[in-house]
C-alpha cells in the first residue's frame, strides 16, 4: 500500500489532482473533491463518495478527475453504483491517457463490457461483449479492477477476470474515472490505488 497524499489535494486548472509521485492510498479521500460543473457533467462529494451526473450533452464517455502521471505498474479497483441509467448508462476506468489517446474499461447497466482505445473521433474496440455474467445489471453496485504492468493489462469485474491482453502501444499516462450515457448518474463509493513497484 502506498502512502496517502498529505492533506486534501485540490484539483489544478488542468484537472490534475495528484502531484509528483503522490498516489492516494484510498481514492475515497480524493472523492471528496469540491463540486464541479461542466457542459457535460456535474460532480459533488457525498461524504467520502463522489456523485457524478452526466448532462444531456454528456452522451459519450466522459472522463472525470484525471490524475497526474501514473506509474507504469499499478493496481486500481473502484466500487461504484449506477443510480440512474439514463441513455445507455455505465461507468468505468480510463487509463494510459497521453496526447489525446487513452484506454477505457467500461461496464454498463445492460451488462455490456467494453474495452477500447480512444483516439481521434472513433474508438478502436479491443474487446466488447453484450452481456458479461460477472456484471450486476441495472442500477446495481459493481467493482471494477485494473492491473497494469507496462503493456500487460488485466481487468476484473467483481473479482472475476474479464479480460487479459497485451498492447505495446500502452505508455504511462494519466488515469481517470469515467461515466457514460446522457443523464446517467453514478456514485463512486470507494477504491484502492497501488503502485506495484513500492
Amino acid at each position: 500500500m502506498v502512502a496517502a497524499c498529505t492533506g486534501s489535494p485540490e484539483p489544478l486548472p488542468d484537472r490534475d489532482w495528484l502531484r509528483g509521485d503522490c498516489l492516494p492510498a484510498k481514492p475515497g479521500r480524493i472523492f471528496g473533491a469540491p463540486p464541479q460543473a461542466t457542459p457535460y457533467f456535474e460532480l459533488r462529494g457525498q461524504g467520502d463518495d463522489l456523485l457524478v451526473t452526466n448532462t444531456s450533452l454528456g452522451s459519450g464517455i466522459t472522463p472525470i478527475l484525471y490524475t497526474g502521471e501514473a506509474p507504469a505498474r499499478l493496481a486500481w479497483e473502484v466500487r461504484a453504483e449506477l443510480l440512474h441509467e439514463g441513455i445507455d448508462g455505465g461507468w468505468g476506468l480510463e487509463f494510459a491517457y497521453r496526447d489525446g489517446q487513452a484506454y477505457r474499461a467500461m461496464i454498463y447497466a445492460s451488462g455490456r463490457f467494453c474495452v477500447d482505445r480512444a483516439h481521434g473521433d472513433y474508438p478502436e474496440f479491443i474487446h466488447c461483449v453484450t452481456r458479461l455474467p460477472a456484471i450486476r445489471t441495472g442500477e446495481e453496485e459493481n467493482r471494477l479492477g485494473l492491473e497494469l504492468d507496462g503493456p500487460r493489462v488485466q481487468i476484473r469485474v467483481n473479482g472475476i477476470l474479464a479480460l487479459s491482453f497485451e498492447d505495446e502501444r500502452i505508455r504511462t499516462g494519466k488515469i481517470a474515472l469515467a461515466v457514460a450515457g446522457a443523464g446517467a448518474a453514478v456514485i463512486f463509493r470507494e477504491g484502492e490505488l497501488r503502485d506495484l513497484d513500492r
